[in-house]
């Protein structure tokens, strides 16, 4: 949009009313994007994020308990945390990233410290569903627009199913043998064809 708004101002036949509307709907829809970062982004989030950084690391202060108890409506996420700190066995576990975060929730698990720990190891699974962005829910619906056009409007909705499946997870589609998916089709459905498999 923007390549397009400066290709037009550049225009030597534009009139100055075109290029001010140019502009002004320039302006608008930047401001527009701006507003999906900042609630995309919001300083709350961010605000947790970090709080969740510091709890992993058994490093928070006074208003990183806050934050994560009102995120997560906890009440013993401090008492827990000065416990779990005096845990020679912690060391090798504290961090900051989703490998930790794994590590945290297998060894609450594992060592049947979850219901002592039921703070903290809620806050670890509610943290983990989380989703960062909606990136993969946008990505699928715009991928719907092209399985599904206007040329196959028609079609029963396992089939779509089946499209949306194989498009949205290639990776896995191109590592599917056609000849094995050739001859286990032959099985399924034996009979004569018009073309022999």
């Amino acid at each position: 949009m923007i390549q397009k708004v400066s290709a037009s101002l550049q225009s030597s036949n534009l009139d100055l009313l075109s290029a001010v509307s140019l502009v002004k709907s320039l302006r608008e829809h930047l401001n527009k994007m701006i507003r999906g970062i900042d609630e995309r982004f919001s300083q709350e989030t961010l605000n947790l994020i970090a709080s969740m950084g510091k709890m992993l690391k058994l490093q928070t202060d006074d208003a990183d308990i806050k934050i994560l108890s009102e995120a997560f409506n906890l009440k013993n996420i401090h008492t827990e945390i000065k416990l779990l700190i005096n845990i020679p066995e912690i060391e090798s576990i504290c961090g900051s990233s989703n490998i930790n975060i794994s590590k945290w929730l297998d060894w609450l698990v594992d060592s049947g410290r979850s219901e002592i720990f039921s703070d903290f190891y809620k806050s670890l699974k509610l943290f983990v569903t989380i989703p960062v962005t909606s990136c993969s829910c946008e990505r699928a619906f715009s991928k719907l627009t092209i399985v599904k056009s206007k040329l196959r409007s028609v079609m029963t909705q396992e089939r779509l199913n089946a499209l949306m499946l194989i498009f949205i997870e290639q990776h896995i589609a191109t590592e599917i043998d056609l000849e094995d998916v050739i001859e286990e089709f032959k099985v399924l459905i034996p009979g004569k064809r018009r073309i022999e498999l």
